[in-house]
């Protein structure tokens, strides 16, 4: 039998927007530098961007048995949680998996 605890969370991000009303793509890290305002839709206003968040907390349970005649068991069961206001690399917005924006410097 084993347990295991889990924790991650995001230091910083680096995401994608537009970054002036003539539709300059920039790429920054939320709430600091270039990214620390960013415009309304239509480019009216500006307002301070949130800081990204992101925490994962989960509870890993394994267990594991020998059999006889060179059979074994095996199970795993994972309780977690995650909050935050970041979707990190998956993109749920456009059902497509990765965002290839986020993808270009793994």
């Amino acid at each position: 039998m084993g347990i295991k605890g889990i924790y991650r969370d995001y230091a910083e991000v680096i995401e994608d927007f537009l970054c002036q009303d003539d539709g300059t793509y920039c790429i920054g890290n939320p709430g600091k530098g270039i990214m620390k305002r960013i415009f309304t839709l239509d480019y009216s206003q500006t307002f301070p961007a949130p800081k990204p968040k992101r925490t994962y907390k989960g509870v890993q349970i394994d267990v594991t048995k020998r059999l006889s005649n060179n059979w074994q068991g095996l199970a795993s069961y994972i309780y977690s949680k995650i909050d935050g206001n970041f979707d990190g690399l998956y993109a749920p917005f456009t059902n497509i998996g990765p965002d290839p924006e986020h993808l270009r410097g793994l």
